[in-house]
């Protein structure tokens, strides 16, 4: 039990330690949290990839999202796969949740909501369904909230919703999405 307490610490102690990149002069601060972030990020994002297009599980959940009623009567069980993608859905929100949680330091039911909404943002800039899309869009706009200068701040939130409302006007289908042809 006591190894495994010091394990515990050490590790806790490694999970907080900053580092820096940078220069000399203006060193960067990078938090081992924001490394632990990212290498969680392209993990799932890499696993969830590979789930969906290349698995049987990706392709029944594909077909059934695209036409219940066809998906079921080509012998989809329709039920099952919609619960597996709420499943699916709710875990990576927890994880999500989670890594943004241990990050900021804040937990409590309504400190995500802003993480939410640029989600959203995110989400219509990447093109709905396209995950390459979706990691594109996130590091669009978290780019461009960096630039956002220190004397604009306050603003920062601003950025993600000008670029959704341009995103509408100009390329409503994202960019990554396909634009949706409907026959009459």
């Amino acid at each position: 039990m006591r190894k495994f307490t010091l394990f515990l610490l050490t590790l806790t102690a490694i999970y907080l330690l900053p580092l820096t990149s940078g220069t000399a002069d203006k060193p960067i601060p990078i938090r081992t949290v924001q490394i632990v972030i990212f290498a969680v990020s392209v993990a799932i994002v890499t696993v969830l990839t590979y789930l969906i297009n290349f698995t049987k599980f990706g392709k029944a959940m594909q077909a059934v999202a695209e036409d219940a009623t066809t998906s079921s009567l080509l012998g989809i069980d329709t039920e099952t796969y919609i619960v597996l993608t709420f499943f699916v859905s709710s875990f990576l929100a927890g994880l999500a949740g989670s890594l943004v949680g241990s990050s900021v330091s804040i937990a409590g039911p309504y400190f995500g909501i802003a993480f939410g909404l640029k989600g959203l943002a995110v989400i219509v800039l990447g093109g709905l369904g396209s995950i390459p899309g979706a990691v594109l869009g996130g590091f669009i706009i978290g780019l461009v909230e960096a630039f956002v200068p220190g004397d604009f701040s306050a603003y920062k939130d601003a950025v993600a919703f000008a670029i959704l409302f341009i995103m509408l006007l100009v390329r409503p289908q994202g960019l990554f999405g396909r634009r949706l042809i409907q026959k009459v």
